[in-house]
């Protein structure tokens, strides 16, 4: 079975064909799930009973949050128990609670991506306070998060073996600049960063020397705008 991993159609076929096939169709069939507002009601109706859902053979999770998106999963969640790879998408989520709509998020992840126009850095704690076995956060967006000391500091102890933040305008340095109060070493070993600006740039240069014993990779993107300033500072 594993050989038909990537046709789904010769998947489906094989575990309507007999009932031994359907756990190894089901592994591969449900390994990647996008939740989008479109698919969302068949996903319901194919498996009305949360407990007999496929979910528990999902290792990689991605979820559109609009209109009532988070509410109809909420009984589902508890179910996707070994999700490793989660990821959240959505618009100006800032003024509404959809992180308690979305229910109790699956622990077992490893991986967490978001990527928003606007969002408040009280949401983004929500979410990673509900998932203690973190390595990997990516962050993603255009406008809406402040990320105090406070946030900085929850940062520096969740993911001191991996930050990717993959930020717009001003939000980079706003996150680096909270990180850097943290009272202890920072002890990355990759960082990512996109910049549109370059004014910013010296508060890299303090963030990496911080991470002088650790870091392994740092790839930041510039904007032909900041490449000058940028080029400056290294």
């Amino acid at each position: 079975m594993d050989h038909l991993a990537d046709d789904p159609t010769s998947l489906r076929r094989c575990s309507i064909a007999a009932r031994t096939l359907v756990s190894s169709c089901r592994r591969h069939l449900f390994r990647r799930i996008e939740f989008w507002p479109h698919n969302l009601p068949t996903w319901k109706r194919t498996f009305p009973d949360p407990s007999t859902s496929p979910a528990a053979y999902t290792r990689e999770i991605r979820i559109q949050l609009a209109s009532d998106a988070p509410t109809q999963l909420a009984d589902y969640m508890p179910y996707f128990s070994n999700v490793r790879d989660l990821t959240l998408i959505g618009g100006r989520c800032e003024n509404y609670d959809w992180v308690s709509s979305l229910g109790d998020l699956p622990t077992s992840t490893r991986s967490l991506t978001m990527k928003f126009v606007s969002i408040t850095n009280v949401q983004v704690l929500e979410v990673m306070e509900q998932l203690p076995n973190l390595d990997d956060f990516s962050f993603r967006a255009s406008k809406g998060a402040d990320f105090s000391a406070e946030a900085g500091e929850i940062l520096r102890g969740r993911f001191s073996g991996k930050l990717d933040l993959l930020l717009m305008e001003d939000l980079h340095a706003s996150i680096v600049k909270s990180l850097l109060k943290a009272p202890e070493g920072l002890g990355f070993k990759s960082i990512k960063a996109f910049c549109n600006t370059g004014d910013d740039f010296p508060v890299y240069a303090d963030l990496v020397a911080t991470c002088r014993d650790t870091l392994l990779e740092l790839d930041i993107s510039v904007s032909p705008e900041g490449k000058h300033r940028f080029d400056q500072t290294l």
